[in-house]
């Protein structure tokens, strides 16, 4: 072969595989924001839990949360020890958006702003944002077996919310880096 007809398979395979690393990086991109939107609306469970007098902390919706989605984890095939660390590490870091928050509510004079109604707009948004995560996360590890840490930095961009420490957001990477499906 010489290199003028070594060249077209060069470039294909070169497109072949740039296409297939952008796809997963893509995917991985939409599970990170995915993530990210879900956590976007801590600030309004803060806000209704400030107004109506409600603890950030409550272990018994916890615990509700927790299994029921440890019970859609395992349909989607999760390995449920290495998803359960990540669902504790987003509780966790849903809380520290609750109390940040609930500290600057705090220290305004007129915050009138009315949060979102809990019942019927913030938990289904919830729900919903937590079976796509449960989804896409599902889709990139069957292509990809694991996340790698070459993506904290797409990671650490794409979590948004002001109340997340550097910290924070390592520990949520860190323990979407342990996730895996059941068979991996």
């Amino acid at each position: 072969m010489n290199l003028i007809t070594r060249s077209p398979l060069l470039l294909l395979f070169s497109v072949l595989f740039f296409s297939i690393q952008c796809h997963a990086n893509t995917s991985a991109e939409r599970v990170f924001s995915t993530v990210n939107q879900r956590l976007s609306y801590m600030e309004d469970v803060a806000r209704y839990k400030h107004q109506q007098h409600l603890p950030v902390e409550d272990l018994t919706r916890e615990k509700i949360v927790l299994k029921k989605a440890l019970l859609a984890a395992e349909n989607y095939g999760f390995n449920i020890t290495s998803i359960q660390h990540f669902f504790t590490v987003q509780i966790n870091a849903a809380k520290a958006i609750q109390y940040r928050h609930r500290a600057d509510l705090l220290a305004e004079k007129n915050n009138t702003q009315p949060p979102k109604d809990l019942i019927k707009e913030v938990r289904p948004a919830l729900i919903s944002l937590g079976t796509e995560t449960l989804r896409l996360l599902h889709d990139y590890l069957k292509d990809n077996t694991a996340f790698g840490p070459d993506q904290y930095p797409l990671f650490h961009q794409s979590i948004t919310n002001r109340y997340l420490s550097d910290n924070d957001k390592q520990l949520l990477f860190d323990a979407l880096l342990n996730i895996r499906l059941s068979n991996n």
